[in-house]
């Protein structure tokens, strides 16, 4: 399969998801041992508000394959249906 050309979907909404997701830490906990390692996730339920604890986050996104990216998609898909239908009808 050639990869696609297209941003991935948590790249394409960043700025959004970063202001808007509200269970941060739901969200770490799925992908906390499988994408995350226990520093990771130490140092990014470290920070103060939900929009810095994505900002952290993604502060790690461009080194993840796309697999990594699919696995944050759907642990925000899980934790924030509502938020992520809006985003993907736009």
């Amino acid at each position: 399969a050639i990869p696609s050309l297209e941003p991935h979907f948590i790249e394409q909404h960043r700025e959004e998801l970063i202001r808007r997701t509200a269970t941060v830490e739901g969200v770490l906990d799925l992908l906390h041992g499988v994408v995350l390692d226990e520093e990771q996730y130490q140092r990014i339920t470290a920070r103060e508000t939900n929009p810095d604890k994505m900002r952290e986050l993604y502060r790690l996104v461009p080194s993840w394959d796309h697999s990594c990216k699919d696995r944050l998609y759907e642990a925000l898909r899980k934790k924030n249906p509502f938020l992520i239908a809006e985003l993907e009808r736009r």
